[in-house]
This record gives structure tokens, sequence and C-alpha cells, in this order.
């Protein structure tokens, strides 16, 4: 089986190889993904000659480029490449962490998240939770350590793991999972609304999906609500941002309302009175 990436025609030197990676990573954001394939591909055949000359030194960069590509793959459907890429990433993070775990655990946790979103597209689910339940163990560990630093990932981890279990049909596990994350999220927000609100707007949404699931949609109707409101405030702050977003989920919120018999004007009261409430409509 050929190694991802593709050798390079330019000399290998470090500087470029960070560039091409830069190159990719911002052709992606832009929806560029043909571009930003080729893009990562050549970076990483640029570190694997680095990497082989000087493993020590190079490796750890091999390994951040191979995460990157596996990903770039993914956007582009080609999920059996994209598993390739984060295999060798995660089996290379695993030689690092094992000689130094408290710098290279997280890229650990990481490689292995990226490797179960890659076996779930390829429908292989069990292995897929298998994995991203190894993230999250490593992830409590790290929290625990430094919560500052680790808790979004665990956040992450925890939601990612809830959306698997919720979509496996196992609600009741799903909802305990998203419960942790939505908690953990409320505090994040709390400490810095513009970064962490959005986060704590998809495990609000998340945890609705896990009770509807259940049969429980007063409880749903009531997150689905304190979903919008979260977003419109977003968007108050920063229309250019989130204004699109806002109105979509007001959408969805009135869809989901008329889908459970509710009255045509309930879901824009219920956002009106659960804004005042919360004292979020500033």
């Amino acid at each position: 089986m050929a190694r991802p990436g593709r050798p390079g025609t330019r000399p290998a030197h470090p500087d470029l190889a960070w560039s091409l990676n830069d190159l990719g990573a911002s052709l992606g954001e832009l929806g560029r993904h043909r571009e930003a394939l080729d893009t990562h591909e050549e970076a990483v055949g640029l570190r694997r000659v680095l990497a082989a000359q000087e493993p020590a030194r190079h490796t750890p960069d091999l390994a951040r480029f191979l995460n990157n590509l596996g990903i770039s793959l993914g956007e582009l459907g080609r999920h059996r490449e994209a598993l390739d890429a984060h295999e060798e990433a995660m089996g290379l993070w695993r030689g690092l962490a094992a000689q130094e775990p408290a710098r290279h655990t997280p890229d650990l946790a990481r490689s292995l998240s990226n490797l179960g979103t890659s076996l779930w597209e390829l429908g292989r689910h069990r292995e897929a939770l298998d994995t991203e339940e190894g993230a999250l163990r490593l992830r409590r560990v790290l929290a625990a350590q430094e919560p500052a630093r680790h808790t979004p990932d665990l956040a992450q981890s925890l939601s990612n793991l809830g959306t698997s279990l919720e979509e496996l049909g196992r609600h009741r596990e799903a909802l305990d999972t998203h419960e942790e994350a939505l908690r953990l999220r409320r505090d994040l927000a709390a400490q810095n609304p513009a970064r962490h609100t959005p986060n704590l707007a998809t495990s609000l949404n998340n945890l609705a999906i896990a009770l509807c699931g259940l049969g429980r949609h007063d409880e749903e109707l009531a997150l689905r609500t304190e979903t919008v409101v979260r977003w419109r405030i977003l968007a108050r702050r920063d229309p250019d941002q989130h204004q699109d977003t806002y109105q979509r989920e007001q959408d969805r919120l009135a869809g989901h309302f008329a889908k459970h018999d509710r009255e045509p004007d309930e879901a824009s009261r219920a956002e009106e009175d659960l804004a005042h409430r919360l004292g979020l409509d500033t």
C-alpha cells in the first residue's frame, strides 16, 4: 500500500514544508479542497524526506501534516485514503507519546479522534466508537492535569462520542454523554462567551436530539429554544458572522414546534420568554 502524500519536486526544506501546510489549511478554509489536497500532499512528501534525514526533529511535524492530509482527503469524500493517513499519523504519535508523554499525549488524543471520524465515515462504527472512547480517556486525564488547556478538547470528545452513540440508537448513553459535554461548555461559555458559545449551542442541540430519541419532547424543545437564544446573542454582537446561523436556527425551531403540534407562533414566544428569563436579551 502506498503511503499517503507524494514526493515533491522541490528541495526539502522545513520552512517550505510549513508554508505548504499553512497554504493548504487556508485553501481548505476557503472551500478550495482540491487545491488544498494537492498542497498537503506536497507538504507531506517534503516532510517525509526531512523525517528520514532527522527523525527526532521532523517526525512530529510529519505526523501533524499527515493529520491535515487526512482531514483534506475526508473533505473530498476519500475516506479510505483519509483512514490510511490518520492511521499512519496515529502510529507516529503513539511512538512519540511513549517517549514524551507530557508533550505528545494531546497530539495522540487528537489523532485518535480524527481516526474515529474516518472509521465512522467508512461504516466501521464499532471501531470508531472504541477509538473515540480512547481519545476521551486520554483527554479526561489531560483535563484533570491542566483544566484550562484541555477542557475544551474533553468537551469535544464527549460531543463526538455522544453523537456516535445517538446514531447507533443508544439514546440513554448518548444523553448522559451530551449532558456532561453541556455542563463543561456552559462553564467555558461563562468564562469566554465569544469563543465558546457556538460550541455551547452545538451541545444544546445535541442534547435535544438525544431527548427527542427518548420521547422527552418538552425538554427537547426547551433546549432547542435555548440554542436559538444563544445564536441570537451572538448575531447581535457580530451580525456578519452569525446572523445567517441565527435565522436558520429560528426556522428549524419553528419546524420542531410544528412537528410536535404546537401553535405556529409558539416558537417565537418561547424564544422571547427564555431570552428575558435568562437575562440574555441585551
